[in-house]
């Protein structure tokens, strides 16, 4: 292992994270022969070995079960590979995901539509105790024969019959109110739904955007420590280079750059959790915005 600088273009990966372990250790061996360091630095180093090992097979474990989800949640066939096309970078360069309100939410636009119903059906139930006019018509031809030769040429006399019928609703032993009373009852049950729904809407957009803003905050401010520790890295690297420094603190200050990344890391799934929480509020997983 090679003592240098890095740029903010060096990501570390958990492979990377072991070899690095690895070449230290060689390194720091030559120390502990001359009696510059004690075994316990040595045991030291080797936990750290074994912990990056774990990590790595942590690691690959948890990116393969990750694609089996997505290709479970795409439908998409278990034994067929997929690759992984947007970094991290680009959904971060993209506009604003989570936008959108309330009543984007699929659940409130079904309670909307059963409102809809419910009111049809209340009217329904009312226009059943309007009179009702109907008319009707006949036009039939008769030949008024004892023989069959319809086919001849013979007349045939014609018929028809015309009216008016008009209903007028008197009295169906109440069934026709109660059908409108438990309409009515159903409609306002809805709409009470929808008030509840709405509510807790607008709580879950409360809490949402409140998870949403913090992770930011919390990527920002990660986001520094990460250039910080980046810098304070450097400057041990170059303070040794001069002869003023030594290994071990340039492997402490490494160590803490590779913490701050780690913890980068998480935070920045900590962001696009809540992004994709917030997303799925306002049913816009599909959205195209670029």
């Amino acid at each position: 292992y090679d003592e240098k600088t890095v740029d903010d273009t060096n990501v570390f990966s958990v492979e990377q994270l072991r070899n690095i372990r690895e070449e230290l250790i060689e390194q720091q061996k030559v120390y502990f022969e001359l009696g510059l360091l004690l075994q316990e630095d040595i045991d030291q180093l080797n936990y750290s070995l074994l912990t990056a090992k774990n990590a790595q097979l942590s690691a690959q474990l948890q990116y393969e079960n990750a694609l089996a989800m997505l290709k479970l949640s795409m439908g998409y066939p278990m034994d067929q590979p997929i690759d992984i096309s947007s970094s991290a970078q680009d959904l971060l360069t993209k506009s604003a995901l989570s936008s959108g309100t309330i009543r984007d939410n699929l659940s409130y636009g079904i309670a909307e539509q059963q409102i809809k119903l419910s009111g049809l059906n209340v009217q329904n139930n009312r226009a059943a105790n309007l009179p009702s006019l109907s008319a009707f018509f006949n036009q039939t031809y008769n030949a008024f024969r004892n023989e069959f030769n319809f086919f001849a040429n013979e007349p045939w006399y014609p018929q028809s019959v015309w009216g008016l019928s008009l209903t007028v609703p008197i009295f169906s032993g109440l069934s026709r109110r109660a059908r409108i009373k438990q309409a009515e009852i159903k409609l306002l049950k809805d709409q009470n739904n929808l008030t509840m729904l709405e509510q807790s809407l607008k709580f879950q957009e409360i809490q949402t955007k409140n998870r949403l803003n913090n992770a930011q905050s919390k990527y920002d401010l990660q986001r520094e420590n990460v250039e910080l520790a980046r810098s304070i890295y450097n400057n041990a690297v170059r303070t040794r280079e001069i002869g003023k420094g030594n290994a071990l603190t340039v492997t402490q200050k490494y160590n803490q750059l590779l913490a701050a990344q780690a913890q980068y890391t998480g935070v920045l799934a900590e962001l696009f959790q809540a992004k994709l929480n917030l997303d799925k509020l306002y049913n816009n997983l599909l959205s195209t915005n670029k």
